[in-house]
């Protein structure tokens, strides 16, 4: 999944991917990781668009894109509401 952040996931195809109904899969991915597939795919693509904000100068619309959000706004919304501050000022808090 971290190699493929852009693609859209979905139950039925991760959990074909495993060999399991998505009932049975989603139980298991949440006793294994303790949050459920997309809260975890969710927490991976912000990760990875804090670590392009922090080391890149791509712009936030392309690292929204690259890290599979629909659009610029979406990114920024939930990027707010997981690190308390907006892309473009996280970047600057991290540049020192």
């Amino acid at each position: 999944m971290h190699a493929t952040l852009d693609d859209p996931h979905d139950l039925e195809s991760l959990a074909a991917l495993v060999g399991m109904d998505v009932r049975r899969f989603t139980a298991a991915f949440r006793t294994a990781f303790g949050c459920s597939p997309w809260q975890y795919i969710l927490d991976a693509r912000l990760a990875e668009g804090a670590r392009l904000l922090r080391e890149s100068d791509r712009t936030i619309t392309d690292i929204a894109l690259s890290t599979g959000f629909a659009t610029p706004s979406h990114f920024t919304t939930r990027f707010t509401r997981h690190f308390g501050v907006p892309p473009s000022r996280y970047r600057k808090l991290a540049a020192g």
